[in-house]
């Protein structure tokens, strides 16, 4: 059975509530061993619905994946058991992770920690703990400092933070800012701490101005009016459909939805509430997952494939909605940008180096 097969066979008896027996187990088993990013993802949030010994199980093979984003999201579900065990040694166990990912699971042992309302100087003792034992990772006690400043609120911890905001190097800078997003809260930080950020992010605005754009509005009260809710028919009232991707291409708006075991579908927003579908994926069993442009009329998607488990890209043009295929993209790991007719993205292999796919 084809993967993407399994993963729909999962999703099928989650839904009516049926317990998975040895045979389904084995097929979580074997979809959290393959190559794709994608399938791994979803089949985590089938782990997450299943609070079994046998699910959480996968869930720790899944933290020691090569896809970082793969392992977040493994940390970030185990959260949900909330075992003690989790606080005690999820960072020793995931020593081959990397920083971004070490960052996470510091984050979610303070969490593990909080929720279980872990005595005070438990809690402490183990965030200086793993303080010490990420100083080389850089940015990484910058997440313990967190939640030292909230359990002890020691002014000292806070003010560590703010440093990094003014660290000279970027990556140092960019964890201390995020850290710092996720504090933005009335009830974690007083007027006297916002103020402290405004003063340090107009300091540093000159070298991170694009950064520093992005959190002075969160320290703002910024009004948000929704302009469209997509509402479900009767017949599908048991499944939700999910809005996925919104971008621009001139002065239009589009936006991509889909529901689960149904075509994705590319839609024109218009002010009318009447918008117009502009693509359906037309393939059964491709997954349809972003969208690059570098021209008024025509868009790039890339998907994968349940027929080869390869991820290919395909062009479409607005206008006419002819679409042709572009090729397969190897190694893929993230989406790319349209640059002098070519596409380039990540490589899987090296995070630092573009493989480029020339276009028709």
């Amino acid at each position: 059975m084809k993967l993407l097969s399994q993963i729909n066979v999962l999703k099928e008896k989650q839904r009516k509530g049926i317990v998975f027996r040895e045979e389904e187990r084995n097929m979580a088993e074997i979809i959290s061993k393959c190559s794709s990013s994608l399938y791994k993802s979803r089949l985590i949030d089938i782990l997450a619905l299943e609070r079994e010994n046998w699910s959480y199980r996968i869930l720790k093979s899944l933290i020691h994946d090569p896809d970082e984003k793969v392992a977040e999201k493994a940390v970030d579900t185990i959260a949900v058991f909330q075992r003690e065990v989790d606080f005690q040694r999820m960072f020793e166990e995931a020593a081959d992770a990397n920083g971004f990912v070490k960052s996470w699971i510091v984050m979610i042992t303070g969490h593990i920690g909080w929720t279980r309302d872990i005595r005070n100087e438990i809690f402490m003792e183990r965030m200086e703990y793993l303080v010490k034992s990420s100083q080389e990772s850089g940015y990484v006690p910058f997440y313990s400092y967190r939640w030292m400043f909230l359990v002890s609120e020691d002014e000292t911890y806070f003010t560590k933070i703010l440093d990094g905001i003014e660290h000279k190097n970027h990556e140092m800078r960019y964890h201390a800012m995020y850290v710092i997003d996720g504090m933005l809260e009335p009830r974690v930080l007083e007027r006297k701490h916002l103020e402290e950020i405004r003063k340090r992010l107009y300091a540093n605005s000159k070298c991170e101005v694009r950064y520093c754009r992005i959190y002075r509005q969160d320290l703002q009260t910024l009004k948000t009016q929704v302009v469209r809710g997509q509402e479900l028919s009767q017949k599908d009232s048991e499944i939700s459909e999910r809005c996925r991707q919104i971008f621009m291409i001139g002065d239009q708006l589009y936006y991509i939805c889909d529901q689960e075991g149904e075509k994705a579908k590319l839609y024109q927003y218009s002010e009318n509430g009447e918008d117009e579908v502009k693509f359906e994926d037309d393939i059964p069993g491709d997954i349809l997952q972003g969208i690059v442009t570098d021209s008024l009329q025509k868009i790039y998607v890339y998907y994968y494939s349940d027929s080869d488990n390869t991820c290919r890209l395909r062009s479409i043009d607005l206008d006419t909605g002819k679409t042709e295929e572009e090729g397969v993209l190897n190694n893929f790991d993230c989406e790319g940008l349209v640059i002098d007719g070519n596409y380039l993205y990540v490589s899987r292999d090296n995070r630092n180096v573009y493989s480029v796919l020339h276009l028709k």
